[in-house]
This record gives C-alpha cells, sequence and structure tokens, in this order.
C-alpha cells in the first residue's frame, strides 16, 4: 500500500526536528511544490537504492529517474528539490521507491522556506 509523507516546513529561526518514518516496500510520495527535499537514513548492514521517479524527461531529454545508488548502511543522505514539472503526477505527488529492505529506512520529506532570508 503506498505511503503519503507529511512534508515538514523547516522554520530557519528555530531548531530542526526531523520525526521520520518507515518507509513502504512498494509506493512511496509526498506532496512536492519544488522546495521538498528527502532525508533518508538507512540501517540494514548492505548498500541499498533510493529511487525518485519522473514523470517527464528532462529539458535535456534524458527520461531518467534520479536514483541514490548505494546508501551505505547507517548513512544520512539529503536528496531533492524536485521539480514540479518533470516530478509529479497528476495530483501534485512525487514518488519513490527503495530497493532492499523498506523498513530499515526512516524518512522525512522536508520543504525549505520560499523566503530563506533570515
Amino acid at each position: 500500500m503506498a505511503k503519503e509523507f507529511t512534508v515538514i516546513d523547516i522554520k530557519l529561526t528555530a531548531p530542526l526536528l526531523l520525526a521520520t518514518s518507515i518507509a513502504d516496500a512498494t509506493d512511496n510520495n509526498f506532496l512536492n511544490d519544488g522546495r521538498v527535499f528527502l532525508f533518508t537514513n538507512q540501517s540494514t548492514g548492505t548498500a541499498q537504492t533510493l529511487t525518485v521517479d519522473n514523470q517527464l524527461a528532462c529539458n535535456f531529454g534524458v527520461d531518467d529517474n534520479v536514483a541514490n545508488a548505494s546508501l551505505a548502511s547507517g548513512s544520512s543522505y539529503l536528496t531533492g528539490p524536485f521539480p514540479p514539472a518533470r516530478f509529479n503526477d497528476s495530483n501534485g505527488k512525487c514518488h519513490f521507491t527503495i530497493t532492499g529492505t523498506a523498513a530499515s529506512w526512516q524518512v522525512a520529506a522536508v520543504r525549505l522556506p520560499a523566503n530563506p532570508i533570515i
């Protein structure tokens, strides 16, 4: 069953507290406005792969998903942002999958502020 992640807004004037949750084995998604990044951490003991599915080819005509191949165990990564025209489906959602043991992945979708000036 698909899992939708709630996007956490980053406040530059307060400490960032990430509430991560476990990824689904088949389909994960989040509402994407082009300022959202995925924070991931995996702890399986072996390398795993995160793949963010594109819906359209890029401006150069390349029809390729974004993949962070071989995420080492115990590593944390920040991936994104994801331009909506390329990565969003018709419902404004960006989808990603986990290759390997999805239950070992902690994921959070975080949004940067529109105007990052303090």
